[in-house]
């Protein structure tokens, strides 16, 4: 169906549904095929597609998403792959859908057609045919007659098989090949025919072929043709009534559907799920046409199987094919247990809660006591009874026992009445559950209480309710939050008289409460509501706050774990919604735990008693915004509900909880919280349902729009003038500007449903609001996914306009940037991996330019098809450390040329100690060696003496640590000795041994001439002498 779009009359952002484009395709038999899904949004770039029914004589894939181009429109598409059933030869279709985050698009068809795979070809003679007589232009298609209002039923007659007939075919001639597509499709969309006609004669001949539909004509095709020639002509066909049509070409028959209306309830809902008596509950329910034919619905809400309301087309309108409306409805019960809600196949459930406690409250004046009472003066003696009845006002009290005068009484106890006396406190009890338990006291504090001889009498000083505790077993609706308890202890100014108190625990506060405390934890404390706990609702009778009721505590009950899950209890807020329905947010007090382990929390209302509940905050969350409304429909009729749709954005970096907040007329009626990751969107629908005729101003966060309120005008009382479409040729997905005249005769403003029919069709219904005597232009858009010709009917008027598919274009893009590492050496080559597409349908060469910190690096030109998608490779080196940005049509990356890490030695304070040695002396050579580098690394120390090698030592220091290396040398020769480590040089000396003195040479050298000169005379003397004895 078409999808139109009232003309804003507010600030409010407008926005249209997408566009989703039905296409035709070819494969072969047993031949998978790849398909690209195309749509267009006037707002939204970035559209998801998805399947509503797949292919019955087939199988797909799973679709992906391919980026978007934006434009106006905005286009994206998206590809899936169908693969054929085995050995199957026909047509089949199957239908998609796009949605832009609010809306869905019409319903679009994808037309397959599967070929029969082709024989081993045989040889035969080419046949040149003379040029062909100009195949004639078709008769128009008849325009079929308005198609009447379909009846309750979605489900049509059936229309009847007609009888077959040959459909006449000049003699000579046939129908090779007989083409319909889609096999099925919505009511007034066009069906494609091709019908290939083939001459059998020998020679040139006129021809004649009439194409059937159910049996009647509708195109006749003629002309001239050379022997043995074929020529192809193609039609189109619409029709607006629901069923089966046989289309006959020659001996060819072929079949396609105009689908029936199918009406389908989804995601019902019950909200809360956990009430108490009287108190509201909304029930939502979405309902569709994923039908191809408008079709009425009725959506009856059953409350444990009985009817209780309901809304139909006859209210609503009917539902076009592919369109869905959201409903509400809101139901109140008093009886406490679970009731089953249904809508159509659907059922969920909520429950009603008992009071908890529910009794009246009247202090008599005088309150019987039995004669089994006891009790003790002072001095503890025990006392008598003197009377049969207590008296009691806001003053004084008086218990009649025997107490002397001046003693005080110490204790008092009735077991029949459960009157105590405890000190200076008496305790009366004013309720019993069924059981026989106290669960509602009379507190008065006194003074003191001093006997006067019959009577023990005291000054009032303070009154006070207290109850048990108010238990609500929450596991059904949190397992987390168990039984919540409430303990109420009042502060009474007067003794209730014919007064009536009823406590309910529930889970949440009333809606509008919610909401104002939203706003009201803004702004104290820029905090939102994350989550209720449960709530209390105290309702009463003859006790008004201030003048009976003063101070309340309530003591809450509850599980630990859960408080600790939402931050602690300074994350707990108690929030409470006055009788006049301001709204406070107290701050409760930690007293401790409970038996149970549960955690005590103590709030003070200074104001009286209302409703509370149990909340837990956290901050605001800064990127959450409110992008877009969706507001359906803009004119309503009194209790008809409106949708107010709100996209919902977290542009943050964390996930968060928000609570988006609805205001009426400037005051806050509901608050819905969503939940969304980082960089994702969702939505919230608030329902608005109002009986008093006006204009309303509804805000969401920082978005404003108008509704309006008007009763239904009776169809006899609306007429239209003026209809005018413009402009009257626009291509596929585009829209046409609708513009109409809309009169109201009556006396009374209200609002006027205008039906909208495309080619006989129910399409869309606008409403608009027309003051009583007078008419309003009504200017709406028209967008439709298929080309062909389209007329627009309203009432009596009716105007045309054509869609015409996009011419063929180039359109190269590059769709991302990838680099290989984001980090490389000094010199390294960067792989840099761009991908590129063609979202055109034509061919094309694309250059691709590489930019490289803002100037080009290099060019590559790709070759690319339609739709065809490649990858073109880059390689970049650079040698100076840094980051680099790489840009390629706008897709940007970056990679960085990193230092690489090392270890890096430092040598210094090179010393020799000591300086000058003696001959063999030890020196000690000391070097200071630092490791300024980034990683640990080793080090060989290499000491030289006199550009020698003389000793090593293997260090290991961790990146930044120093230390010192020590050697020990020694030489025997004097002299002086350069150091060397490493570059640092010094020296040391070694000094020469001490001389022999002159005179001492001198002597020691005639010492041993001498010595010589004597054992030379005696070796001679002895040589010259005679033999025998020396006689002297």
């Amino acid at each position: 169906p078409a999808t139109a779009t009232p003309a804003p009359a507010t600030p409010v952002p407008v926005n249209t549904a997408p566009v989703a484009n039905s296409l035709s395709v070819t494969t072969v038999q047993n031949t998978a095929t790849t398909i690209t899904l195309t749509g267009s949004d006037g707002q939204q770039c970035e559209i998801t597609f998805s399947v509503v029914q797949g292919p019955a004589n087939g199988s797909l894939g799973p679709v992906s998403d391919n980026p978007c181009s934006s434009g106006t429109p905005n286009t994206d598409s998206a590809a899936v792959t169908y693969t054929p059933g085995a050995n199957f030869v026909g047509a089949d279709s199957f239908t998609y859908k796009t949605n832009d985050g609010l809306l869905d698009s019409a319903v679009a068809t994808v037309t397959i057609t599967v070929l029969a795979a082709p024989p081993t070809p045989t040889p035969t003679p080419t046949v040149v045919p003379p040029t062909p007589t100009p195949t004639p232009t078709p008769t128009p298609t008849p325009t079929p007659t308005r198609t009447p209002t379909p009846t309750r039923t979605p489900t049509p007659t059936p229309t009847p098989t007609p009888v077959l007939t040959p459909a006449p075919i000049t003699e000579g001639f046939e129908v090779e090949d007989l083409v319909v597509a889609p096999a099925e499709v919505n009511a007034g969309h066009p069906v494609n025919i091709v019908v290939r006609v083939t001459s059998r004669r020998e020679d040139e001949g006129a021809y004649r072929v009439v194409l059937l539909v159910n049996g009647a004509t509708v195109e006749t095709f003629e002309g001239t043709m050379p022997a043995r020639a074929s020529r192809v002509h193609r039609t189109s066909v619409v029709r607006a009534q629901p069923g089966m049509y046989i289309v006959q070409a020659g001996d060819q028959v072929k079949t396609f559907v105009v689908k029936a209306a199918q009406i389908e309830f989804s995601d019902l809902r019950v909200d809360p799920r956990i009430v108490g008596p009287g108190d509201p509950v909304q029930v939502r329910v979405a309902v569709a046409n994923v039908g191809g034919s408008p079709g009425p619905f009725t959506a009856a809400l059953l409350v444990d199987g009985e009817e209780v309301d309901s809304l139909t087309s006859d209210e609503l309108g009917e539902l076009p094919a592919g369109d869905s409306r959201l409903l509400a409805f809101v139901v109140r019960v008093q009886a406490p247990k679970s009731y089953t809600v249904s809508v159509g196949p659907l059922s969920t459930a909520f429950t009603v809660l008992a009071p908890t406690l529910d009794t009246e409250v009247n202090v008599r004046d005088r309150i019987p006591v039995s004669p089994r009472a006891t009790g003790r003066d002072a001095n503890n003696n025990p006392v008598t009874l003197t009377g049969d009845a207590i008296t009691v006002s806001e003053t004084a009290i008086e218990l009649p026992v025997g107490v002397p005068a001046g003693v005080g009484l110490a204790s008092f106890s009735d077991p029949d009445s459960g009157i105590l006396v405890e000190g200076n406190r008496v305790q009366i009890p004013l309720a019993r559950d069924a059981q026989g338990r106290v669960t509602l006291t009379l507190i008065v504090e006194t003074s003191g209480l001093v006997g006067t001889g019959n009577t023990a009498r005291g000054t009032v000083t303070r009154l006070r309710l207290v109850t048990v505790e108010q238990s609500v077993d929450l596991r059904a609706e949190d397992p987390a939050l168990g039984t919540v308890g409430f303990t109420i202890d009042a502060e009474i100014r007067r003794l209730p008289k014919a007064a009536r108190l009823t406590l309910s625990p529930k889970k949440t506060l009333p809606r509008n409460a919610k909401a104002g405390l939203e706003l009201l934890s803004r702004q104290l404390g820029n905090n939102t509501l994350r989550e209720a706990a449960a709530a209390l609702q105290i309702d009463r009778t003859n006790l008004p706050n201030e003048t009976d009721i003063g101070i309340v505590r309530i003591t809450i009950a509850i599980s630990q774990a859960w408080v600790t899950a939402r931050g602690g209890p300074a994350q707990m807020g108690v929030g409470r919604l006055t009788d006049e329905g301001t709204l406070q947010l107290l701050t409760p007090e930690v007293l401790g735990t409970d038996a149970q382990g549960r955690l005590l929390l103590l709030v003070t209302s200074p104001r009286g008693f209302s409703i509370f509940s149990l909340v837990s905050v956290a901050p605001v969350p800064p990127a959450f915004a409110v992008n877009r409304l969706d507001i359906k429909p803009l004119v309503a009729a009194p209790k008809e509900p409106v949708a107010i749709t709100a996209l919902v954005a977290n542009s943050g970096s964390q996930r968060g909880t928000f609570n988006v907040v609805l205001k009426v007329d400037g005051k806050p009626v509901d608050a819905l919280d969503t939940t969304l990751d980082p960089g994702s969107q969702g939505t919230v629908t608030f329902f608005f349902i109002e009986e008093k005729e006006a204009t309303y101003e509804v805000t969401v966060e920082q978005l404003t729009a108008k509704i309006e309120i008007a009763r239904r005008l009776d169809p006899a009382l609306v007429s239209f003038s003026d209809l005018n479409v413009s402009p009257r040729q626009v291509n596929v997905g585009q829209p046409v500007v609708v513009r109409v005249n809309v009169a109201n005769s009556g006396d009374l403003r209200g609002k006027a449903d205008v039906r909208v029919f495309i080619n006989d069709v129910l399409s869309v219904i606008v409403p608009v609001s027309v003051p009583g005597k007078s008419s309003v232009p009504l200017p709406f858009e028209l967008r439709q996914a298929l080309p062909g010709a389209y007329k627009v009917t309203i009432g009596p008027l009716s105007a045309t306009f054509d869609v015409v598919a996009v011419p063929a274009r180039f359109e190269p893009a590059v769709t991302q940037v990838l680099i290989t590492a984001a980090e490389v050496k000094p010199g390294e080559a960067v792989i840099i991996v761009v991908l590129v597409r063609n979202r055109g349908e034509a061919e094309g060469t694309f250059d691709v330019v590489l930019k490289v910190n803002g100037r080009d690096e290099a060019t590559q030109s790709v070759r690319l098809l339609d739709q065809e998608s490649r990858q073109v490779i880059f390689r970049v080196t650079r040698t100076e450390p840094g980051t680099y940005e790489v840009d390629v049509a706008g897709q940007k990356a970056t990679f960085r040329v990193v230092r690489v890490p090392a270890a890096v030695f430092e040598l210094s304070q090179l010393t020799v100690l000591p300086a000058t040695v003696g001959p063999g002396e030890p020196v000690t050579i000391r070097v200071r060696v630092e490791n300024k580098g980034d990683v640990a690394g080793p080090l060989t120390v290499v000491l030289r003496i006199g550009g020698e090698r003389v000793d090593s030592k293997d260090i290991t220091l961790s990146a930044g640590a120093s230390t010192t290396v020590e050697f020990k040398v020694s030489r025997d020769k004097g002299g002086e000795y350069a150091v060397e480590v490493d570059g640092q040089r010094t020296s040391f000396t070694v000094t020469a041994p001490p001389g022999i003195p002159l005179f001492l040479i001198i002597g020691i050298v005639v010492g041993l001439l001498a010595v010589a000169g004597a054992a030379l005379y005696f070796f001679v003397l002895r040589r010259r002498a005679p033999a025998g004895p020396l006689t002297l």
